[in-house]
């Protein structure tokens, strides 16, 4: 009967060990004593160790000893390297990290503790995954870089333009006005964007100006007249085109506005 019950048990555990090295993942388990217990052949060939230390009782040490003998872990004392990796796996505390070996390969690394002690280790080979977050990485930083360079030109043009231009966005704040707009009501280009209309109006023309801006906030082009002082003191008469700007699902996300000033043309 005790036979029979060992047979079974040896026979469950090679089907667990097979079921473990069909895993695509590297897989160990080490007791409160920090001694090999489990592991998977996804193992070894990931993190390349020895045949030799891939048994039942090799102390962790051993592993991280071979890891800092060939430069896994960079240069310094290879026994200093070694306690420091002991002492923080003593702790048996939840870990994920990332570690990038020399031959190049990118390995995600994470550390689960077992209730009686010890901690079974999960190695996962994310080099692809990287490389694919690298090359799109690299193409967000193309692709802002030349959105900069367009924005760039595009407050060279409208700042040249003899004209006031801005957006603004639904919640009636500004994303976006040249140097004129922004001179013509007392702020800077870099202090406007993001406030609110009725930051930046002075409440009377606020007012007056808010259902026109509404109008075009709902979808319908609108053009109005209205006066104001400017910064040079004097009374201009101004004129604004206020455009909705749909997004690609026709939706409105805000207005362009285009004033100019129409005072000679009001006095001929």
């Amino acid at each position: 009967m005790v036979l029979a019950e060992q047979s079974t048990k040896r026979e469950q555990l090679k089907l667990l060990q097979a079921a473990l090295d069909h895993i695509n993942q590297g897989f160990t388990m080490f007791d409160h004593d920090l001694r090999m217990v489990g592991w998977n052949k996804r193992f070894a060939e990931l993190l390349g160790f020895p045949e030799h230390l891939i048994k039942t009782g090799t102390p962790f040490s051993d592993f991280m000893r071979f890891n800092a003998e060939r430069g896994e872990y960079g240069e310094g004392d290879v026994e200093q390297l070694v306690a420091q990796r002991v002492e923080r796996a003593r702790t048996f505390s939840p870990r994920t990290m990332i570690s990038k070996r020399p031959s190049g390969e990118v390995i995600s690394v994470r550390d689960t503790p077992l209730p009686s002690g010890g901690f079974v280790t999960i190695y996962t080979d994310v080099t692809d995954q990287r490389q694919r977050e690298e090359v799109l990485a690299q193409a967000v930083t193309k692709r802002t870089s030349a959105l900069r360079d367009s924005e760039q030109r595009l407050r060279l043009i409208t700042d040249a333009v003899p004209a006031l231009i801005a957006h603004i966005d639904k919640q009636t704040c500004y994303t976006f006005a040249n140097q004129r707009y922004a001179t013509w009501f007392g702020f800077t280009v870099e202090n406007i964007l993001g406030r609110p209309m009725k930051l930046v109006i002075e409440d009377g023309l606020y007012q007056e100006l808010l259902p026109n801006t509404l109008q075009a906030l709902s979808g319908t082009e609108t053009t109005y007249e209205y006066s104001r002082k400017g910064p040079d003191g004097r009374y201009a008469e101004m004129r604004s085109t206020l455009l909705p700007d749909f997004d690609e699902n026709g939706e409105v996300r805000g207005c362009f506005v285009l004033s100019i000033d129409i005072t000679e043309q009001k006095q001929s």
